[in-house]
C-alpha cells in the first residue's frame, strides 16, 4: 500500500498550502476594519502563516513604534487608503507613522520579506541605532515603494540602520531595496550613516528614489555608511540627483563612506542623457565619496558635481588597504562593462562621465590637496595594502583646490586614460605625487587651460617609472599638455626618465632631452572659448602616436582613425582625449 500513502501525504501538503492563503487586514477607525492599530494587524499576520497584506487608512498615526518579529512569510504594509472599504489607495495619498522617543518607528527582526509602500516614517529620536527603520536579521529584503524616511534622528542610521546579524554572511544575504519615488530626507546621525548604516548587506536605490539633507554629526556616511556593504545606486532621482546636500561636516564621504574588503558601490545610469548624480554634498574629506580598507566604487558614465570638502579629496577621498595586499579601488567608467542590471547608456552629452565644480576649501577659503581626488596612507608609516583610480574618458572641469589629485600615501596608483582636464582654477599643480612608490599615468588624454599657481608646473612626482604599466613614477604618452607659463614637471631626486613622456604636443618639455616624440607646438583646439578642445584639421597632434585601440577617449568614439592624406609622425593615433573623425575633417574645413 505505499503507492496511496504518498498520494495522501502530497493531498495533505496541498490543503496545507491551501491553508495559508494570504490574509488582508485593514487598520483603521471604521466599520470595515478588522484593527484599530498597526500592530495589532501585524501581530494577526505573523499568526496566519500567510503571505499577508495590511492596507492603512491615511492620516497620522502617532507613537509609532512597530514591531516586526519572526513573520514567517511576505508582509506588505501599504498606506493611503481613503477608507477600509477602499480596494485601492487614493492617488499620491500616504499614511504618516509618527516616531517617538527611544525608538525607531518600525523594527523589523527575522522576517525574509516586507514591504513598505506608501508610508511616511517620520520624527523619531532614538539614543540607539535607526531613525526610521531598524532591520536585522541572517537573511531577507526590505523594500520601500514610494515610501519616506525623513527628519528621524539616531545614534547611527538615522534614516534606516540595517545589519546582517551574521558577520560571516555574504553581503547579498541581506537586502535592502528603495524604488519608485521614495526618498530619505533629513535624517540625522550623531555618528555614521546619516540616511543609512549598513553593516554587511547590499543596498539598491532605483527608479526616482532621492537621498537628500542628510547628516552624520561626527562620523562617516551623510547620505550612506556601507561597511562590508554592497550599494547600487542607479536613480534619476524625483526631480534632482540621486544623492544631494548630505553632509558629514566631521568625518568622510558627504554622501557616501565605505569601508571593508566587502564593501563595493556601482554607480550607473538608468536613462539617457541622464547620469546619475551625487551633487552638493559635503564633508572633512570626501565631499561626494570616501572609501578606504579594500573597498571597491565604479562610477558608470555618472555625474559628481559641486561637492566640497574642508581638509581634502573635493569630490573623492580614498585611502589605502589597510594590510598588505588589501587594495582600494575607484573608478570611473566611460562604458557600462560590469555594470548592474537595469543599466542604459548615457547619451553622448557633456555631463556624461563627468566630475565638474568639486572644491576643497577650508571654512575660511583657504585651498586644500585633491580637488577632484586625494590619496592618503591607511595608517600614516606602517605597512599596508594599496589604493589605484581610474578615469576612463572622464572630463574633469571648474573645480577649485590647491591641487585637482593628490597622492599622500605610500602606494598609489591614478590613470587617466582618455580624460579631458581643463578650466580647473588650482593654486598649485595640477597633480602631486609625494612618494617614490606613488604612480600616475597620463594616457591619452588632454589637459588644458587650467589655472595654476604662479611659477609652478604641471606635474609633481618621482623621477622614474615603469615604463608602459601602471606601477611606480609619473608617466605622460600620448596626451596633449597645454598650459602655457608652466613647465610640465617637477621631479624629486634627480633627472627625470625621459621615456617615461613620449608622444606628446605640449608649450614645455625643460627638464628633458630634445626629442621628436616632444613636440611644443600649439595643439589648435577648435575653440577653447566655446570650451571645445577637439582638434582642428590642422594640429600637429593629428597622426601622431603608435596605434593603441585600447586607449579610452572622451566622446565614446573609436580609436585609432588614420586620416587620409595626413603623415603619420609614429603612427596614426592622434594625441589626446579626442581621436579626429572624417565628419570632424569635413567641418573642420568649412563644408557646410
Amino acid at each position: 500500500m505505499p503507492r496511496p500513502f504518498q498520494l495522501t501525504a502530497a493531498t495533505v501538503i496541498l490543503l496545507a498550502t491551501h491553508a495559508a492563503q494570504a490574509a488582508i487586514y485593514r487598520v483603521g477607525s471604521d466599520a470595515a476594519c478588522t484593527h484599530a492599530t498597526i500592530q495589532a494587524a501585524i501581530d494577526s499576520a505573523a499568526a496566519s502563516g500567510g503571505a499577508d497584506e495590511i492596507r492603512i487608512r491615511t492620516g497620522i498615526y502617532p507613537d509609532t513604534a512597530l514591531q516586526i518579529s519572526g513573520e514567517p512569510q511576505a508582509l506588505h504594509l501599504i498606506g493611503g487608503f481613503p477608507s477600509c472599504a477602499d480596494a485601492a489607495p487614493e492617488p499620491n495619498a500616504v499614511s504618516t507613522l509618527q516616531g517617538s522617543s527611544g525608538h525607531a518607528v518600525v523594527t523589523i527582526q527575522a522576517s525574509p520579506a516586507v514591504t513598505l509602500e506608501r508610508l511616511v516614517l517620520a520624527d523619531a529620536d532614538n539614543g540607539y541605532d535607526g531613525g526610521g527603520i531598524y532591520f536585522s536579521a541572517t537573511a531577507g529584503q526590505l523594500t520601500l515603494v514610494d515610501a519616506v524616511a525623513a527628519s528621524n534622528h539616531a545614534n547611527s542610521g538615522g534614516g534606516i540602520f540595517m545589519a546582517n546579524s551574521d558577520g560571516a554572511a555574504d553581503p547579498g544575504a541581506l537586502r535592502l531595496v528603495l524604488r519608485g519615488r521614495s526618498g530619505l530626507y533629513g535624517n540625522v546621525a550623531a555618528n555614521g550613516g546619516g540616511g543609512v548604516y549598513c553593516i554587511r548587506a547590499t543596498i539598491r536605490v532605483e527608479d526616482r528614489t532621492e537621498i537628500s539633507n542628510n547628516s552624520a554629526l561626527v562620523g562617516d556616511g551623510g547620505g550612506i555608511a556601507a561597511h562590508d556593504c554592497r550599494v547600487e545606486v542607479g536613480s534619476r532621482g524625483n526631480a534632482n540627483p540621486a544623492l544631494w546636500l548630505n553632509q558629514a561636516p566631521d568625518g568622510h564621504g558627504g554622501a557616501l563612506y565605505l569601508h571593508g574588503q566587502a564593501a563595493s558601490a556601482a554607480i550607473y545610469p538608468v536613462g539617457a542623457s541622464a547620469p546619475t548624480r551625487l551633487h552638493l554634498n559635503r564633508a572633512r574629506r570626501g565631499g561626494a565619496i570616501a572609501a578606504g580598507g579594500g573597498a571597491r566604487v565604479d562610477v558608470h558614465q555618472g555625474w559628481i558635481g559641486q561637492n566640497r570638502a574642508t581638509a581634502e579629496g573635493g569630490a573623492i577621498w580614498l585611502a589605502e588597504g589597510d594590510a598588505a595586499g588589501v587594495d582600494t579601488r575607484f573608478a570611473m567608467h566611460d562604458s557600462l562593462e560590469g555594470a548592474p542590471s537595469g543599466a542604459v547608456a548615457c547619451a553622448p552629452d557633456e555631463d556624461c562621465n563627468r566630475m565638474q565644480a568639486n572644491l576643497v576649501l577650508d571654512g575660511i577659503g583657504n585651498p586644500g590637496s585633491g580637488a577632484a581626488l586625494a590619496i592618503v596612507a591607511a595608517t600614516p608609516g606602517a605597512a599596508s595594502g594599496s589604493a589605484h583610480a581610474r578615469f576612463e574618458g572622464t572630463r574633469i572641469d571648474d573645480s577649485t583646490g590647491y591641487s585637482l589629485v593628490t597622492q599622500a600615501g605610500s602606494d598609489s596608483h591614478i590613470v587617466f586614460d582618455g580624460a579631458l582636464i581643463v578650466d580647473n582654477d588650482l593654486s598649485g599643480q595640477l597633480a602631486v605625487g609625494v612618494s617614490p612608490s606613488n604612480s600616475l599615468g597620463i594616457v591619452a588624454s588632454t589637459v588644458a587651460a587650467n589655472a595654476l599657481g604662479s611659477g609652478s608646473t604641471v606635474l609633481f612626482g618621482p623621477i622614474a617609472c615603469s615604463v608602459d604599466t601602471e606601477a611606480r613614477g609619473t608617466r605622460v604618452e600620448r596626451s596633449i599638455v597645454w598650459q602655457p607659463g608652466h613647465a610640465l614637471l617637477t621631479t624629486f631626486g634627480g633627472t627625470p626618465q625621459p621615456d617615461c613622456y613620449r608622444h606628446l604636443v605640449g608649450n614645455d618639455f625643460s627638464g628633458l632631452p630634445a626629442s621628436p616624440e616632444r613636440v611644443a607646438a600649439d595643439p589648435q583646439f577648435l575653440s577653447t572659448t566655446l570650451r571645445d578642445y577637439r582638434l582642428d584639421a590642422y594640429s600637429p597632434a593629428l597622426d601622431f602616436a603608435p596605434a593603441h585601440p585600447a586607449d579610452a577617449t572622451r566622446d565614446g568614439g573609436p580609436r585609432v582613425f588614420d586620416i587620409a592624406g595626413y603623415g603619420n609622425r609614429f603612427g596614426p593615433q592622434d594625441l589626446g582625449a579626442y581621436e579626429y573623425a572624417p565628419d570632424d575633417l569635413i567641418f573642420a574645413h568649412g563644408f557646410d
